[in-house]
């Protein structure tokens, strides 16, 4: 679909894009996050041909084709779509109107037939249905007078209406309401399929940006994101906690995790929501980089929806400095968790959930990490409650598992210490 190769643009003679590669296949959805600064709005309006940015270096390649000169024109007409993080409002101009004639560009630049008014209107009123949306939305001027969900609503309408190739959304989920992300997400969800490409923008911060992700995450784990934004996944299930003496597992000090650790040869971290609530990043990578001096092969796992939405662990590793290669995505990793001596679980959950093999679990069919395939599993998190999915997790009360909890930041300072008296 899009390949970006050594990519390098400026603007106001400022360098933002130091030498980028990306390749995004037809029928994925790829996350790009980061702080604030880092570049990802000049990446995205650099791909649409915003000719206030200059590119110095590198190529951008859609279906093949070199598109790097290409004019913005050209490239909306090719297939690129983007979503404005603020969508700009056009006085006088009719969204009926609007849309019937970018759509009809479209299909003039792919030799098909303009369509005509009613069967646009059809066409139209039908996607709106869809996004529950009011008719009265195509009567109005593109963006005039609309409240900032209005905006990214409409937004989504023109992606659906164009049903372009690839879809660039630039923070498209910043500052909105429960309302407008409910209708935004459908409408990205509705438009993903195996011929077309989404590149989603996110900024770092959860609560304000990835909420987008966060419904993609929602629909993978089969629960909604009401229960996630008000509480969590399983907020709304009777059962909120376990009662830890039903079952029967075993729990662990400082001293033994950091004897279990320094006696391994190779350990997988496998990160979830609970290192990011405590902030223990840091004194992770602290504690990764005393093992390594110990000559312990140690590798980070990372399930693409751990944490409050899909990157949020790849965004935490990266803040702490982890090296690239110290990180593996699940589909690279877990074929070796059987020949792991320690998987070291932190602040993760339904993730690592056996029962998502049990048919008519909650969760059943959800790609998990295989930590229970290790030969030791040591599991840090608060409580012995259960997760977003509101399920009591088995690998908890597994032989194999030595239950370490408290906060992941002060158990992990503890784990330091006692690795450093070993």
């Amino acid at each position: 679909m899009i390949k970006i190769k050594n990519l390098e643009a400026s603007i106001d003679d400022k360098t933002i894009l130091k030498g980028i590669d990306l390749e995004i296949p037809a029928g994925e959805v790829h996350v790009i996050m980061g702080r604030n600064g880092s570049g990802k709005s000049t990446l995205a309006n650099v791909i649409a041909g915003n000719e206030a940015y200059e590119v110095d270096g590198g190529s951008i390649a859609m279906n093949d084709t070199d598109i790097t000169e290409m004019s913005i024109e050209n490239r909306a007409l090719e297939g690129i779509f983007l979503c404005f993080q603020y969508p700009v409002a056009i006085p006088g101009v009719g969204m009926a109107y609007f849309l019937r004639s970018a759509l009809n560009a479209h299909r003039k630049h792919q030799g098909k037939d303009e369509m005509d008014a009613l069967e646009f209107l059809n066409n139209a009123k039908a996607i709106l249905s869809e996004l529950g949306l009011d008719d009265s939305f195509l009567k109005r001027s593109i963006n005039d007078g609309f409240s900032g969900g209005e905006k990214k609503k409409s937004e989504i309408l023109q992606l659906l209406t164009i049903n372009p190739k690839l879809a660039v959304l630039d923070e498209t989920d910043s500052g909105l309401d429960v309302d407008a992300l409910r209708t935004v997400a459908k409408g990205v969800n509705k438009f993903k399929n195996e011929n077309n490409s989404v590149l989603i923008i996110a900024g770092a911060c959860v609560g304000s940006s990835g909420a987008i992700l966060s419904y993609i995450m929602c629909k993978s784990m089969n629960r909604s994101i009401i229960s996630v934004l008000l509480g969590g996944f399983g907020s709304d299930v009777a059962e909120a906690s376990v009662d830890e003496n039903k079952k029967q597992h075993k729990t662990g000090s400082a001293a033994d995790v950091a004897y279990l650790m320094v006696s391994s040869e190779n350990i997988i971290i496998i990160p979830g929501y609970g290192l990011a609530v405590a902030r223990a990043q840091h004194a992770l990578q602290e504690l990764t980089n005393k093992l390594l001096e110990k000559d312990i092969n140690v590798r980070y796992a990372i399930h693409p929806v751990a944490g409050r939405m899909p990157g949020h662990m790849n965004v935490l590793l990266a803040e702490a400095d982890v090296p690239y290669d110290q990180v593996s995505e699940m589909e690279e990793i877990n074929n070796d968790f059987s020949d792991t001596d320690l998987v070291f679980v932190i602040g993760a959950n339904d993730v690592v959930n056996p029962a998502a093999k049990k048919p008519g679990s909650a969760i059943y069919g959800m790609p998990i990490l295989e930590a229970q395939k290790a030969k030791t599993i040591i599991v840090n998190k608060r409580t012995m409650g259960v997760g977003y999915a509101g399920l009591d997790n088995e690998l908890f009360y597994d032989d194999k598992t030595m239950m370490f909890l408290g906060d992941a930041k002060e158990c992990v300072e503890d784990l330091i210490k006692a690795v450093d008296d070993l």
